[in-house]
């Protein structure tokens, strides 16, 4: 069977079209055959900047890069079967992290599925609860008013992923054969239609009712030690750029202190009461009964630091979560209110109703957090200098290094918590991402690629030996897009992360089953892709190979290389320096 040739040609440069006026202004595709039709539009349309990938899951994975880089949703398109199954662990990403894609997979007519047809797999709900609407457009028909209808699903597929809550969307597009235009009769390259067919309105969400904000801000001012703990955020949050300000003006009213997650782009310097040294202080009993809040205000996700989390779920205080996604982000099941709400909005709300009247710590809690904080930094600055070389050094050297405007994505597993421990307060004009929606080693090289294509700025990847090699064809998109990306990999051969795990204490299965050693040179994986290599295994030679890497007009990758169980004793001892120094600082 066949179907109509015009009808699928006019849907799919319709269809892109109207996702370029609505705002949608990049695709990344895989190549094959069924999704040529949408392929063709999109390399045909100049409002449409195309990244093609050879590998569906690392294009998915650049997609939300990018997605996560520009706040605005990034359309995805490959081709029907498991091509289309490749694109799942970005899609789960998008969905826990609320970054905006538009997923596109080409798929078989009805007569072809179930039968025995090549490349045809049951592609209908195939991403299961992890998006925010799926449809199953079916084969276009060349039918009355087809070019408005369309046109309409473009528009929604574009406003259900910008939210809020943002996250991806999936249109399922069945295409009859012939998929080619024939070759006399071209498609014309188009540009956007100016007005879109329906005008976007995305509203922020209010702050809460007057009578929820009564009783946040009598949480609040009734505190003598309120601490606001700030994790992870979408990208497109509502109000993301009046977050800080805001954020600022409550911390002053309320006297309490920020803890700011490396993740949640807050942990800026100069913020009044920031805190970077919480998990470190926090391991200590004595400085914890000395420094736990009364009264707890969360942002987003929960912060990466396990201690934080389990010291602040046993206080048993007030607790209000502000979740623009409407998830229920509570693991340790310690909040006690919930707030559906844009957070700036309600935070600016909050300070406004505690003015200046809220009662200062008698006792004097936000400048003991301060001392503590001085002490700690100084304390985690001289253990750092006396170490052997490990994750620590890496993320402070980095950290000293990076241009005044630049972009960070952290790994999971060590390199984030090593930038949890050891970054002090960013540049304002810097940026942190992290895939922290679903915490996946997967993709993340090609996140950072994805990230890297979204602006100018030099754009920098700290990273594991391990999440390195399982995205290592990520890198192929650098050379393939001109794109420029610093690969800072941390080599301590194998999984780190096990060794300050239990798994470390059975020695008979452990390196084969948990440390999973690698053997593996990162210059040849650099020469592969055309990257400039560096390597440091001493602490001294560092800052010169990071400088090196960030200053070259083309990308690098640095492999900072180290034992595993050097790493698991300069942590320790670093963090039980910092612990010391907050003893000290408080007298105990």
């Amino acid at each position: 069977m066949t179907g109509a040739p015009g009808a699928t040609h006019a849907f799919a440069a319709t269809f892109v079209d109207e996702l370029a006026a609505q705002g949608c202004r990049e695709v990344c595709l895989a190549p094959g055959s069924r999704s040529a039709p949408l392929a063709i539009a999109f390399a045909r349309h100049s409002g449409v900047r195309v990244f093609v990938h050879i590998d569906e899951r690392a294009c998915g994975f650049f997609a939300l890069g990018l997605a996560r880089r520009t706040a605005r949703p990034v359309a995805l398109l490959c081709t029907s079967g498991t091509a289309a199954v490749e694109f799942h662990p970005a899609v789960v990403e998008a969905f826990h992290a609320g970054v905006p894609l538009v997923v596109c997979t080409a798929d078989r007519p009805p007569e072809l599925r179930d039968c025995g047809a090549g490349q045809a797999i049951d592609q209908l709900r195939l991403y299961g609860s992890a998006t925010r609407w799926t449809f199953d457009a079916g084969p276009p028909a060349d039918l009355p008013d087809a070019e408005r209808v369309w046109r309409r699903l473009a528009a929604r597929a574009v406003t259900v992923a910008w939210g809020p809550p943002a996250g991806p969307v999936h249109l399922n597009c069945a295409f009859r054969e012939p998929l080619v235009p024939a070759a006399d009769r071209p498609l014309e390259r188009r540009v956007p239609t100016p007005p879109p067919s329906v005008r976007q309105h995305r509203a922020r969400p209010a702050a809460p009712a007057p009578a929820a904000l009564d009783l946040l801000a009598h949480h609040l001012g009734s505190a003598r030690r309120p601490m606001i703990v700030a994790g992870g955020l979408p990208p497109a949050a509502p109000g993301a750029d009046r977050l800080g300000s805001a954020l600022d003006r409550l911390v002053e009213a309320s006297g309490g202190v920020v803890v700011a997650d490396p993740a949640s782009g807050l942990r800026t310097r100069g913020r009044p009461g920031l805190v970077t040294t919480a998990d470190a202080v926090l391991r200590d009993d004595r400085v914890a009964a000395e420094l736990l809040p009364d009264c707890i205000v969360r942002l987003g996700a929960p912060p990466t630091s396990r201690v934080l989390r389990e010291r602040l779920a046993a206080t048993g205080v007030p607790t209000i979560l502000l979740d623009p996604l409407g998830g229920w982000l509570d693991p340790e099941a310690a909040v006690t209110e919930l707030v559906r709400a844009d957070p700036a909005a309600t935070l600016a709300a909050l300070g406004r109703r505690l003015g200046g009247s809220a009662a200062r710590p008698p006792d004097g809690w936000r400048p003991r957090w301060m001392a503590v904080e001085r002490a700690a930094r100084i304390a985690a600055d001289a253990e750092l200098a006396r170490l052997p070389l490990f994750e620590g050094q890496a993320a402070r050297a980095l950290a000293a290094q990076l241009p005044a405007r630049a972009t960070v994505v952290l790994g999971q597993s060590l390199a984030i918590r090593a930038a949890d421990d050891f970054w002090p307060g960013l540049d304002p004009r810097q940026r942190v991402l992290a895939n922290r929606g679903a915490s996946g080693i997967d993709g993340l090289v090609s996140t950072a690629c994805g990230a890297a294509a979204g602006g100018p700025e030099p754009t920098v990847l700290l990273t594991g030996d391990l999440s390195l090699l399982h995205d290592l064809g990520g890198l192929w998109a650098l050379g393939r897009h001109r794109l420029r990306l610093v690969v800072v990999v941390l080599d301590n051969d194998g999984g780190g992360i096990f060794s300050f795990l239990p798994p470390a204490q059975l020695p008979d299965v452990f390196e084969l089953c948990f440390g999973t050693p690698l053997g593996l040179d990162w210059s040849r994986a650099a020469g592969l892709f055309g990257l400039a290599f560096d390597g440091a295994d001493e602490l001294g030679a560092l800052p010169g190979v990071l400088r090196r890497a960030l200053r070259r007009p083309g990308s690098s990758l640095v492999a900072v290389r180290f034992r595993r169980d050097t790493s698991v004793h300069a942590h320790r001892a670093a963090l039980a320096a910092m612990a010391g120094a907050a003893r000290g600082a408080l007298a105990l």
